[in-house]
């Protein structure tokens, strides 16, 4: 069954965080020997290039902060501000294959003008609201994430889909997700599925009494 967006209601929307975080970054060598690298990554300091328009910079980060922003979801479509450079994003991140740890960073320069192309995380609020978890159903997610292209300074971190009203058997499709201005989805069509709640395992129970409940109500 289609999600009929009238009825369900403010489904989607995307989230764009006005407040962007600042990250600081300190100037080290263009050429450093491994035992320099090291004695940086001892005090603290993760490397870092940092590319884009323009030549290309070594610098680095405070270990602490990379360690912080990866305890968030969605660092790769988080936007930095950095001194003197503008806005960036973390590109890339290296760890270390023993410890798991960030050993270097790819930071990517932004200009206004500039579109990027990026993995956005989609995030399925008040599942515990649902009308068809309530009823024993569960959720059916096809796509976790969206690749959009979006421009630089409209970069949305995070899709959030609410999917308190939805019913078991009903869909979300990717048209009923109202994207920012100029963010364009790539290799995904407009009835294609992002989610859906099907009905319960033959050994669960399905609640008919909720259920018709829940189509009493008037949304």
């Amino acid at each position: 069954m289609k999600l009929d967006y009238l009825v369900i209601g403010r489904v989607m929307k995307c989230s764009l965080d006005n407040s962007v975080p600042f990250l600081t970054v300190y100037p080290r060598q263009a050429h450093q020997t491994k035992g320099q690298i090291r004695a940086l990554r001892l005090s603290g300091r993760i490397p870092c290039v940092l590319y884009g328009e323009g030549p290309s910079e070594n610098v680095s980060v405070c270990a602490k902060d990379i360690a912080s922003e990866l305890e968030k979801p969605g660092i790769f479509s988080r936007v930095f501000q950095v001194q003197d450079h503008g806005k960036v994003l973390i590109s890339s991140i290296q760890f270390c294959s023993v410890k798991d740890r960030p050993v270097h960073v790819d930071l990517r320069r932004l200009s206004k003008n500039q579109k990027i192309k990026l993995l956005v995380r989609i995030a399925f609020l008040h599942q515990d609201k649902s009308v068809g978890i309530k009823r024993g159903g569960a959720l059916n997610v096809v796509h976790h994430h969206l690749e959009i292209l979006a421009p630089a300074d409209h970069i949305p971190e995070v899709i959030e889909v609410d999917i308190s009203n939805l019913d078991i058997g009903q869909t979300i499709h990717l048209e009923s997700i109202a994207l920012p201005k100029d963010v364009q989805v790539l290799h995904v069509e407009k009835d294609e599925a992002i989610a859906s709640i099907v009905p319960p395992s033959s050994g669960d129970k399905l609640d008919v009494q909720e259920h018709s409940d829940s189509q009493s109500t008037s949304v």
